[in-house]
């Protein structure tokens, strides 16, 4: 037990922050949370890195040759100049991009392009996610972003099937390989 007089003795603002350091604390909060609110502006902005995603129109594929129908758009506040959109993988080779680049799309935009592929090697063809890269002209230099495109439905020769769905570069190898032309 301790008395009265002991009590007295102890501080009783003893281990309480002082007013200043309160004050130093909520300034530091405020601060991280206002840059945290511009950092998340400048990113959905498309400031650093451009915001573009990936749209089909329809499935937009087809066999003769291999190509595939896309459409950029760009999701950010600013406007973006494409120069390059596509690659070549095992197996597959980009051949041409039918479309008008160099680009500049304006957000909420789109530019539609259509990638002409020849696929050289069917078994070669990844089956995994195989990103697209856009190719896009900033005012620092040229940036690549790579874009997912969605999965497609595998395919038979009457139709959609209930196989599971496949990633664009093997939907493509599948429908060339499988019914040439």
């Amino acid at each position: 037990m301790l008395t009265d007089v002991v009590w007295r003795q102890l501080d009783p603002y003893a281990g309480r922050l002082s007013r200043r350091t309160v004050r130093r604390i909520r300034w530091g909060v405020a601060a991280l949370l206002l840059l945290t609110a511009i950092g998340e502006l400048v990113w959905y902005a498309g400031v650093l890195v451009p915001r573009v995603s990936w749209r089909s129109p329809g499935y937009g594929f087809g066999s003769s040759p291999p190509h595939h129908s896309v459409i950029v758009h760009n999701d950010g506040l600013r406007p973006i100049r494409v120069l390059g959109v596509g690659r070549s993988g095992p197996g597959f080779r980009l051949d041409r991009v039918d479309g008008p680049l160099p680009s500049t799309v304006e957000p909420g935009e789109y530019l539609e392009l259509v990638l002409i592929y020849a696929v050289t090697d069917c078994a070669a063809v990844p089956t995994g996610p195989w990103p697209v890269p856009v190719v896009v002209e900033r005012p620092w230099g040229v940036q690549t972003v790579y874009v997912q495109p969605p999965l497609l439905p595998a395919t038979t020769h009457e139709g959609t099937s209930r196989w599971p769905d496949l990633e664009w570069q093997h939907w493509l190898a599948d429908t060339a390989c499988r019914y040439p032309t």
